[in-house]
């Protein structure tokens, strides 16, 4: 990990306020990609480059969570998708280096086949992660070693937003969401431009609980 979780900005301006254990894990997949959600931990500034490349990276507007993820020689995974959240597409870019070897997958959801990421090279990508996924069982690098990859999630910018909401493969939708216009997960990301709009109607509740708050602060005093 090369961000950890600032606490300090869960209320005002971007709630985090969870209820219970499912709507915790929704709050987090939600604020992985906000700016102010995360702050760089000491791995970020003991090896700086890595945080320099996600800055030069010309997809997002903003970045927040970033980990980088390593897998040792024998590593086999387990083939998973990341959740069901209807009313969320997770804006992230997964980056295999050329000196990594890690073969990837996604499962179509309708034929189940394996689409797998082209084996050579480095390799830049962006896939829905309510569609199972894993990777192959991991062999000796050139060096050796294992091998990694890089997930680093944020806001999207329009350019790229736009390019993903009209070629990107999307899993299915259980339920139609407000605001997603009948697109399913592609209209949900077409919504996101601010953040995902689950977190954006919670925090117009908040403010509007805050100012009624202050309001009557006014009043007492």
């Amino acid at each position: 990990e090369f961000c950890d979780r600032d606490t300090s900005t869960w209320c005002f301006s971007d709630v985090f306020v969870p209820y219970s254990g499912k709507d915790d894990f929704r709050q987090c997949r939600g604020h992985r990609g906000d700016a102010r959600t995360w702050r760089p931990n000491k791995n970020a500034f003991e090896i700086p480059g890595v945080m320099e490349f996600v800055r030069s990276l010309p997809f997002f507007a903003s970045t927040g969570k970033c980990a980088l993820i390593f897998n040792k020689i024998g590593d086999e995974g387990v083939e998973h998708a990341d959740h069901e959240l209807d009313d969320l597409v997770s804006e992230f870019v997964w980056i295999r280096t050329k000196s990594s070897n890690k073969q990837f997958y996604v499962v179509d959801n309708q034929t189940g086949e394996k689409c797998f990421v082209p084996s050579s090279g480095a390799r830049v990508g962006w896939f829905d992660d309510h569609l199972r996924h894993n990777i192959s069982p991991v062999t000796a690098n050139e060096e050796g070693g294992g091998c990694w990859s890089l997930r680093i999630d944020g806001r999207f910018n329009e350019k790229f937003r736009k390019i993903i909401e009209t070629k990107g493969f999307f899993g299915a939708q259980q339920v139609p969401q407000e605001g997603d216009e009948g697109r399913g997960l592609r209209g949900v990301l077409a919504a996101q431009q601010d953040g995902p709009t689950f977190l954006q109607r919670e925090n117009e509740y908040i403010s509007d609980e805050e100012e009624e708050y202050s309001s009557e602060e006014e009043t007492n005093n």
